[in-house]
């Protein structure tokens, strides 16, 4: 500062000499007419100190607030699209940020594992085990601290109400010391513990006990039997991506028993230095071990797999999470571009007042403060008020997902403080991106040109900048366009596949016989009196039982073959489904049926007998009549050697979007289940027949709950739950990308129009058609929607592989898909630039002349 009050003086001092003055009286006569100097100083230091700067910046906001106000269309369509694209961004990452970034809730998570069993050759890595195995894990392994099996089964309480069942863990071995999770009341279950023990969930004890303080030593009965509560878990505890598990009890094991089925799930926790590959390492040497000891629980060929648990939680939707946040980011960034078109509009519009302001001695890098005060205030509001959609859209956004295709660690996704703190960044990237044209252009702007202009300023020079944002604007909608088309395209697919059965006016329900009275034998006359007292009831046409639902994901596996051939090797033996169902199954789910149907004559006394489905009929019977054949299943010894006695349609068991396999149905009668899913056809409504149906498993024991009632067509939504949603968000991001490219498309024509009114005027003033005016200036925008979309297209072609996985009989490169896309944007843009094309048409050439 002292260096430039020395410059004024000397350039002054000599001003004066040259004016005649001598040295002496010119040094005394610039510093009188400069003043006083350190007043200058104190005063220039106050300009520039924190109370100015702030002083400064709140004028620059003010300002820029009444601009905004004084033009509330240019306003309104900022913020609406900014503020969408916030609060999509924001409430994306919020979900992202939950499930794939932060890390599980228990303590040191990267050490949590599970082990799974490898089927021959490695085909299924991920392979149920024995509760068996996992007894020898336990004792085998080096690597693990703890280690735990689990298996998902409903328990049925009474005693607190109206008999209900709801969702329970049997569990073996230290299961919450592995998840490192301390109880809220009591202790956790131990090895030591006996089947009569149960843990509860934080919900159970809230509202099946009302937070009783001493829960902890009542019994319940669950599962016909007393059980003692021995511990109340901490809110919020889960396993993760499992059901709202409501109760945890011991699993019986009697390691002298033989093998039972494999059905178990395994957890553990590594001990400390340990990696996963270490551990693997060992769990194939423990596999390895008990073949060749001749174990009865692993054959030749069957290994272990263990995987971070982490990666097991989140792997179903970490691919559609990234694509979406892939999405939305080009949808924040098509209305950041559309909003510095709006910007860069409104800048040109201004450029006679910055011009006029420039001339009365303002700075240019004070016009340049200002200009971004603008955006920045702009960016400010839309996040706020993205920020508050975000807050209102994460709740609900666990009930998208239905129980077939739950949002893993969904309770975890909320708005916290680190998310205001995103919200922020983001909203400083946005001001600093779309103020970075306008800032630049004010920056660099010869105003002088625009006064001799009479503020018809050169626009030339900027209308290509301009174009080639709404070409950008094109290329992202239809990027996201095409997005849309191919996820509704493959949900389309999915939906049209017949399952194998009729799911209008059906029923269902989930019923785990109580083990304390019906177990083995003792549940088929139990059953079929559920099922008389069903069909007994009005408005049910049929009634009967899976143990396991089509569609649920759920089934039991076991290799199949031909009784007159030499048995397949275990290892290659492919497992394929086998239902146990209820005479009438096929009847009530309207499968076809050639043979006869199970019936009460097949009882445990009389000979085994099988329906198959057509597709292993074709598999082992090519060119045979199968019926009165014989197969083996090494599902129990019992299913060693079953006569066939019925082909049945093919049933797409797991999922949609899987070709059904071979599959067999064997008799409840003859190989009884405690697990039974009822399927009851109705003549109107199946929830008109709930209640009536709840009165009928009453009657025949009061004690019998129930659980998941639903119609099949939840099931069959809920098969559909994954596309449907990608669909969903997809359709909305493509909407919303339509309509942003529309208004930058419109905006930049309009202003195009404002620009050339002149020369239009002057074209009709000589004769020229409207309609050539109407066709140029339609031209001219389409032209700008077809290189947008040329480039759009390439650029989707390129990225085709991100949506593998995500499509269903859909090829991520249709070229119909790709034509309809492109011709929808094509006819958006048209719409969009008919409208200043019109005006254009209506330019009267004698006011345009007049103004001249």
């Amino acid at each position: 500062m002292k260096d430039e009050i020395a410059f004024h003086l000397a350039t002054e001092t000599e001003r004066r000499i040259a004016a005649g003055q001598t040295p002496a009286q010119a040094r005394v006569s610039a510093r009188l007419a400069f003043g006083n100097v350190p007043l200058v100083e104190d005063v220039t230091r106050q300009m520039w100190g924190p109370t100015m700067i702030r002083e400064r910046l709140l004028h620059d906001i003010r300002f820029a607030a009444r601009l905004l106000v004084r033009d509330p269309s240019f306003t309104a369509v900022a913020l609406t699209t900014l503020s969408l694209g916030i609060a999509a961004t924001i409430t994306v990452f919020a979900v992202l940020k939950a499930v794939l970034l932060n890390p599980l809730p228990f303590p040191d998570p990267d050490r949590l594992v599970m082990v799974w069993e490898r089927t021959p050759g490695g085909g299924e890595q991920r392979n149920l085990t024995r509760a068996y195995t996992v007894l020898q894990w336990q004792t085998r392994n080096q690597s693990f601290e703890h280690l735990a099996g689990m298996m998902p089964l409903p328990a049925n309480v009474a005693g607190l109400g109206n008999a209900e069942q709801v969702d329970g863990f049997s569990v073996i071995g230290e299961f919450f010391d592995a998840l490192g999770i301390k109880a809220l009341i009591g202790r956790t279950l131990t090895p030591r513990d006996t089947p009569n023990s149960v843990v509860i969930s934080h919900g159970f004890w809230l509202q099946r006990l009302g937070g009783a303080p001493d829960a902890v030593g009542r019994l319940l009965m669950l599962n016909g039997l007393p059980r003692e509560i021995v511990s109340v878990m901490p809110a919020g505890f889960a396993f993760p991506a499992a059901r709202a598990v409501q109760v945890y009890v011991p699993f019986p094991v009697d390691p002298a028993a033989p093998p039972g089925g494999r059905n178990m799930i395994t957890v553990a926790r590594l001990k400390p230095g340990v990696s996963v590959e270490a551990a693997l390492s060992d769990m194939r040497r423990v596999a390895q071990q008990m073949i060749d000891e001749g174990s009865p629980a692993v054959t030749t060929g069957w290994s272990a797999s263990v995987f971070p648990l982490f990666d097991e939680t989140v792997t179903s939707v970490r691919r559609i999470l990234w694509v979406v946040l892939a999405a939305v980011t080009c949808l924040l960034l098509l209305a950041c571009a559309n909003v510095a078109n709006l910007l860069l509009i409104r800048a040109s519009r201004r450029a006679h007042e910055l011009a006029v302001r420039v001339a009365l001695g303002a700075g240019r890098w004070r016009l340049v403060h200002q200009v971004s005060a603008e955006s920045a205030l702009l960016a400010l509001i839309a996040g706020a008020i993205g920020l508050g959609i975000a807050m209102l859209a994460v709740p609900a956004i666990p009930s998208l997902f239905p129980e077939t295709f739950p949002l893993p660690r969904s309770s975890e996704v909320t708005i916290d403080r680190s998310m205001v703190a995103y919200t922020l960044l983001l909203c400083g990237a946005i001001a600093g991106g779309f103020s970075l044209l306008p800032v630049v252009r004010v920056a660099r702007k010869r105003f002088a040109d625009v006064l001799h202009s009479g503020g018809r300023s050169a626009v030339a020079t900027h209308s290509r900048l301009r174009r080639s944002l709404v070409v950008a604007e094109v290329t992202i909608a239809l990027v996201l366009v095409l997005a849309a088309a191919l996820m509704g395209r493959s949900l389309v697919e999915l939906t049209n596949v017949d399952p194998g059965f009729n799911v209008d006016h059906v029923l269902t329900l989930r019923m785990l016989m109580l083990p304390s009275k019906y177990r083995g034998p003792a549940s088929v006359p139990f059953l079929r009196t559920v099922l008389e007292e069903i069909r007994a009831t009005p408005g049910v046409v049929s009634a009967s039982s899976v143990h396991f639902l089509p569609l649920t994901g759920i089934a039991s596996i076991s290799g199949i073959w031909r009784t007159d051939r030499p048995q397949p090797p275990r290892e290659q033996l492919k497992g394929s489904p086998i239902s146990v169902i209820t005479d009438g199954y096929f009847k009530a789910m309207d499968i076809p049926l050639s043979g006869r149907d199970f019936s009460v004559t097949d009882s445990e006394a009389s000979p085994t007998v099988v329906i198959i489905n057509q597709a292993l009929a074709r598999e082992l019977f090519p060119n045979e009549d199968p019926i009165g054949r014989h197969i083996a299943a090494g599902y129990s010894p019992r299913t060693r050697s079953m006569e066939i006695v019925g082909v049945a349609g093919d049933v797409r068991t797991s999922t949609l979007d899987r070709e059904p396999g071979p599959a067999i149905y064997i008799a409840h009668s003859q190989e009884p289940s405690l697990v039974a899913s009822l399927v009851i056809r109705t003549q109107g409504s199946p929830a008109l027949t709930v209640a009536a149906v709840r009165k009928a498993i009453a009657r025949a024991d009061p004690e019998q709950g129930v659980s998941q009632v639903q119609p099949m067509e939840t099931l069959m939504a809920n098969a559909t739950a994954r596309p449907r949603v990608q669909a969903s968000v997809f359709v909305m991001f493509g909407a919303l990308a339509l309509i942003i490219a529309a208004v930058g498309l419109y905006g930049v024509m309009a202003y195009g129009v404002e620009q050339r009114r002149r020369e239009i005027g002057l074209q009709l003033a000589l004769g020229a058609p409207p309609t050539r005016i109407l066709r140029t200036i339609v031209r001219e925008g389409v032209l700008l929607a077809v290189v947008g979309t040329a480039v759009g297209a390439a650029i989707a072609w390129a990225s085709s592989g991100a949506l593998n996985g995500l499509l269903y009989e859909t090829r991520a490169t249709d070229p119909r898909i790709f034509a309809t896309a492109a011709a929808t944007l094509i006819a958006v843009a048209c719409l969009s630039t008919l409208a200043p094309a019109f005006r254009a048409t209506r330019v009267d050439p004698l006011v345009v002349l007049r103004e001249e």
